[in-house]
């Protein structure tokens, strides 16, 4: 065999090694970012913030805080709950909801948290007793209405309130998918699955 021949084989080698390396990682980033392969409907059953944002920009208020939390512990994905005071009916049944996709991931609860987002108020000793009872393990943190509304202003996915819906955030700290008050929890747990599944084949 040549020697140009022998550069020409080794060459198609090479190709053939970045496309396998590459590809899955392409597929796997479109799929992540715009829900396509996600379900049998090629769509994501949340709404897709394009482009996702980070959660630092978020929680202005405590942005330091956020990052050091994705620096210094175990990589997770987060649901963001905002809550507003008085929290009712709406609010109490975010909680309610996000407790119980967390607790029906099973053996993936340890790779997903539930972030708090307290808008504008002190929550009273009351409430944080309330949530040490009724959802342990969760993240508190405070941040202002207007900078929780504004970071969504850009998205024309959904019209309604930012601060009626609840959000995922990956495991790198990205806000990039929000579920509406008409959203069950099977939605969100079935997304949750799915990409994290996704998350691990990359």
């Amino acid at each position: 065999m040549s020697e140009e021949a022998v550069i020409k084989r080794n060459r198609k080698a090479g190709y053939l090694m970045l496309a396998i390396v590459v590809v899955p990682m392409v597929l796997a980033y479109v799929m992540y970012h715009t829900g396509i392969g996600l379900t049998g409907k090629g769509q994501a059953n949340g709404i897709i913030l394009n482009p996702p944002r980070a959660v630092t920009e978020l929680v202005v208020r405590e942005s330091q805080a956020l990052e050091n939390i994705y620096k210094s512990e175990m990589k997770r994905w987060r649901i963001v709950v905002p809550i507003t005071f008085p929290c009712e009916e709406a609010c109490q049944q975010r909680l309610y909801l996000s407790r119980q996709v967390h607790i029906a991931l099973h053996k993936n609860i340890e790779h997903v948290e539930r972030l708090l987002v307290f808008l504008d108020e002190d929550p009273g000793s009351e409430f944080l007793e309330m949530l040490r009872q009724e959802h342990p393990g969760t993240i508190q943190v405070s941040a202002r209405r207007s900078d929780f509304v504004n970071f969504f202003k850009p998205f024309k996915e959904f019209d309604n309130l930012a601060t009626d819906n609840m959000y995922l955030v990956d495991s790198d700290g990205w806000v990039m998918m929000a579920y509406q008050p008409q959203h069950t929890g099977k939605h969100i747990l079935d997304d949750i699955k799915k990409l994290l599944k996704l998350k691990n084949e990359q």
